[in-house]
């Protein structure tokens, strides 16, 4: 059961596509697996090509959130499991190759 509430949420991190996490989001996804994902005070920098927009939760514009971003909590997850990951260009592209290392591994934990 720990094992499909585990791949449930990595799922779920899968889709968080270049998003910034809260302090209480990275616990969300990172607590099930046993540990707490690293946070920073991040300065939100919309102006900027590719900058960090920050929002509170009724959607207006904030300077600085603790958090981190979902890419990171995903390479932290399978460092903690012991899975070796590929290196990819972009947050994107990294964050969706992680979880799919990750599910893989948990797969192979539920089969096996």
């Amino acid at each position: 059961m720990k094992k499909q509430r585990q791949a449930k949420l990595v799922r779920e991190l899968y889709e968080l596509d270049h998003c910034f996490l809260s302090k209480k989001g990275v616990e969300r996804f990172t607590k099930p697996f046993g540990f707490t994902g690293s946070t920073y005070l991040a300065k939100a920098n919309p102006q900027d090509f590719k900058g960090l927009s920050l929002h509170d939760k009724d959607d207006n514009p904030i300077k600085e959130a603790i958090g981190q971003d979902a890419s990171v909590v995903a390479i932290e997850i399978a460092g903690h499991l012991g899975v070796e990951v590929p290196t990819m260009l972009g947050r994107g592209s990294q964050l969706r190759a992680t979880c799919s290392t990750i599910l893989e591994h948990l797969n192979k934990k539920v089969i096996a």
